[in-house]
């Protein structure tokens, strides 16, 4: 999407990101232009995805234990992709949401270690551990907010283009797999909060929704389906060219 997007003139001066949009929104942002989009394009075509949630560890789902999964191959795929040590550093204002699960609240950040602040923003509960930092615990910010639109009109943002990971009105059949059925549900709820954050915004703003339907058929944690996604992010745009050059 991102590609379509520069070639369109399209240039954002503010970026907002959760979970694992943080990470995209993070690359780009080290470099807003197509050799961002080009490194961005490699991480999700060329590395080793599967080892960050490998298969066959379902049953650890009933253990006593804090996450199925370490922390360390995602911290590895973040540091392996960014120069930058501070969340501070990127040419385009970044700000990235985590939930606070002392307070159950949103925390956001645009400076800090640029690690932890990006792994605790895509630490999903019970998949990874959740990121300790200045004495607070902090997981995956799209619990709370998926999509949080309105935090970008509180930033002073008037034109928006949302990136989503999916698509507003996905047809979901019943699923074979309790653990399925369970992240079925979760989306569901996704789907509600950012159905009313777009409700509410306000009529000054002109927002440009890009919907990826081809991620609602595929699990979040399965990475073998990359140039599938990247393809219809692009048809995305394709279809929303109108949209966009109004926008502009």
């Amino acid at each position: 999407m991102l590609r379509e997007l520069l070639q369109l003139g399209m240039v954002p001066d503010l970026l907002l990101g959760v979970s694992v949009g943080a990470l995209n929104a993070a690359v780009f942002g080290e470099q807003p232009n197509l050799d961002g989009v080009r490194k961005l394009s490699e991480l999700w075509l060329e590395a080793p995805l599967q080892s960050l949630f490998p298969r066959r560890r379902t049953l650890r789902y009933l253990s006593d234990r804090e996450s199925v999964h370490p922390s360390f191959p995602l911290r590895k795929l973040i540091t392996d992709n960014l120069s930058m040590q501070d969340l501070a550093d990127t040419k385009v204002p970044l700000h990235v949401l985590l939930a606070d699960t002392h307070t159950g609240e949103e925390s956001w950040f645009d400076e800090g270690p640029i690690v932890d602040i990006l792994y605790g923003s895509a630490a999903i509960p019970g998949v990874l551990p959740p990121l300790r930092l200045r004495g607070r615990r902090f997981i995956d910010g799209g619990m709370i907010n998926p999509n949080p639109v309105q935090h970008a009109v509180e930033l002073g943002a008037s034109r928006i283009v949302l990136l989503l990971c999916g698509s507003l009105t996905p047809s979901f059949h019943s699923k074979s797999r309790p653990l399925a059925t369970l992240l079925m549900g979760y989306t569901l709820t996704q789907l509600s909060l950012t159905k009313m954050e777009l409700a509410n915004l306000p009529e000054s703003v002109s927002i440009v929704v890009l919907e990826c339907g081809a991620a609602d058929s595929i699990d979040a944690l399965d990475f073998r389906h990359s140039n599938l996604l990247v393809t219809a992010g692009q048809r995305s745009v394709d279809r929303s060219k109108e949209q966009l050059n109004q926008l502009l």
